[in-house]
C-alpha cells in the first residue's frame, strides 16, 4: 500500500501558509492549504489527508472548534496543532488526545517533519 503523501494545512498567517506550504512540498508531500476552518470543513473529501496541521488561533472557528467538528462528523485525521506561544494542553487539556501533536511558532523543519510522523504514528496506534 502506498503512503499517502497528502498533508492538509489550516493557517491564516499567508505566510506562514507558504512557509509551511513551501517546506512539506520540499519533503515530496502533496499539500492543500486552507486560510480558515470552515474552508478546510467545506472541502474535505476521501481520500482523507494523512495528517492535518491546525492554527490553534484562526478567525471564526478555532483550531480546537475544526478539531471538535472533525470528530463530530466522524472525520479520523492525525492532528498536529500550531501555536504562537499558547498551551493547548493547560488550556483546552481534553483536546490533546494520543493523535495530536503540538508545534510552537517559530518552529524548524526538522521540528514539522517530526510531527507529522508523530501524528501519524500515534493516529496508527490508537485506530489499530
Amino acid at each position: 500500500m502506498a503512503e499517502n503523501r497528502c498533508i492538509a494545512i489550516v493557517e491564516d498567517e499567508p505566510l506562514v501558509r507558504s512557509a509551511l506550504h513551501r517546506l512539506l512540498r520540499s519533503k515530496e508531500y502533496v499539500v492543500d492549504a486552507f486560510a480558515s476552518g470552515e474552508a478546510f470543513l467545506v472541502a474535505i473529501k476521501d481520500p482523507l489527508p494523512a495528517c492535518v496541521f491546525i492554527d490553534v488561533n484562526l478567525p471564526g472557528m478555532s483550531g480546537f472548534d475544526v478539531k471538535y467538528e472533525l470528530e463530530e462528523a466522524g472525520v479520523d485525521i492525525p492532528v498536529v496543532m500550531i501555536t504562537g506561544g499558547f498551551d493547548p494542553a493547560r488550556e483546552h487539556p481534553g483536546i490533546l488526545t494520543g493523535d495530536v501533536e503540538v508545534l510552537h511558532k517559530p518552529f524548524q523543519v526538522d521540528e514539522v517533519v517530526r510531527a507529522i510522523r508523530a501524528a501519524i504514528r500515534a493516529h496508527e496506534e490508537v485506530t489499530s
